[in-house]
């Protein structure tokens, strides 16, 4: 199952705000993470409601809960 770019940024979005930017510093270069930032800035700020934002977050899990079951 592809997920969607938006599914994609909010699945990040709460890795980062679990994490914080200190953590995901030290996984990705600074460079990048401000490329991340940047990106999700974009996604996130596309005329989206907060609605659509929890279920593209609902979507994104349910689609990778999925996926693992499948390959097991």
């Amino acid at each position: 199952m592809e997920l969607t770019q938006l599914e994609r940024a909010m699945i990040v979005t709460t890795f980062m705000a679990s994490l914080g930017k200190v953590e995901l510093e030290t996984l990705i270069n600074e460079f990048t993470f401000e490329q991340l930032e940047i990106e999700l800035e974009e996604i996130l700020n596309e005329d989206i409601t907060l609605a659509q934002m929890i279920e593209a977050g609902r979507s994104g899990i349910h689609k990778i809960i999925q996926d693992l079951l499948g390959e097991s």
